[in-house]
Parts: C-alpha cells; structure tokens; sequence
C-alpha cells in the first residue's frame, strides 16, 4: 500500500483545504498520514476529531510556523 504523508501547521489548515486531496488518495487505497505542528486555533481539537473520523491518521510533531530550525 502507498502512503502519503501531509505536513502542515495546524490540523485545522488542513481540514480547510486539503481534506478533499486526502479523502480521494484514500479512495484510491493510498495511506495517509497527517502530521501538524502546535497551534493556537480554537478549533483545532474540533479538526483532529474529524480527521480521525474519516479515518485518517495523524499525529502531532514538535514545530510551530514561528520557530527556527537549529
């Protein structure tokens, strides 16, 4: 099985604009991972629930959009 991984900021970034691109490589028997940074959005837990629910996996890494990399 392929797997595609999606790295974004924040969960909700990637409800509001790539679920779509997800849920069809999942449709496709593609694996999809989803991995988001911290964040401060007030519906972000809302957003990991409903990644969860249409099956996808994710998981939180530990970045933000405002740190620097050593």
């Amino acid at each position: 099985m392929k797997t595609i991984v999606y790295l974004v900021n924040n969960a909700s970034y990637f409800v509001s604009h790539r679920i779509d691109l997800a849920l069809e490589a999942k449709k496709r028997k593609w694996k999809v991972l989803i991995l988001y940074g911290k964040s401060s959005a007030q519906n972000e837990q809302n957003s990991i629930n409903k990644i969860k629910k249409l099956g996808i996996s994710c998981r939180k890494v530990n970045f933000n959009k405002g740190s620097i990399n050593p």
